[in-house]
């Protein structure tokens, strides 16, 4: 669905609108009680009015994750690169929320960890968890290395949580 809107200034301003919904979820979605109308002026009022029922979560992950990632900063002026920088992107996201998931397993504090920014009393990953000294050791097998042991500062407060939820021995630098 695309949008034109005329603004203050005599110029328009343009959105559009992506979605995967048929007219009959539509419907069910913005209010079952009321008939299904053929008009497709109907069906887009029904459509946007839906939209506006969102919580708007997707954009806030996607601020975060342009904050806490510098996505924004990382941008090329070719096809091909720009789209490895995206799913290098989401490569990216999809760890630190799988790593988070698991932290918060075995210490609840983790729950409330965002992407980068602190918010009230809240920790962020890139920033407080992604910062723990340690060393990685690697085996080179021939074909391919292989990580022999993670070695994290055992007095960082958030260390024994990695220990309980990735079985790593604590070690004393």
């Amino acid at each position: 669905m695309a949008i034109r809107t005329l603004k203050k200034d005599g110029t328009w301003s343009y959105h559009v609108l992506i979605f995967t919904l048929t007219d009959e979820q539509i419907r069910v979605l913005t209010d079952p009680t009321v008939g299904m109308s053929s008009d497709p002026l109907v069906l887009m009022l029904r459509a946007l009015h839906f939209y506006d029922l969102r919580g708007g979560g997707v954009e806030t992950q996607f601020k975060s994750d342009k904050q806490g990632l510098g996505l924004s900063h990382r941008n090329t002026h070719h096809f091909a690169p720009q789209e490895m920088l995206v799913l290098l992107g989401i490569l990216a996201h999809n760890f630190i929320i799988w790593t988070r998931d698991d932290l918060a397993r075995v210490d609840k504090r983790f729950d409330t960890f965002g992407i980068k920014r602190k918010v009230a009393r809240c920790g962020a990953m890139v920033r407080d968890v992604f910062h723990i000294d340690g060393t990685v050791t690697l085996i080179d097998l021939g074909a391919k290395t292989t990580v022999s042991h993670v070695v994290l500062n055992a007095y960082h407060p958030l260390t024994s949580a990695f220990h309980a939820a990735f079985g790593l021995v604590p070690v004393m630098l």
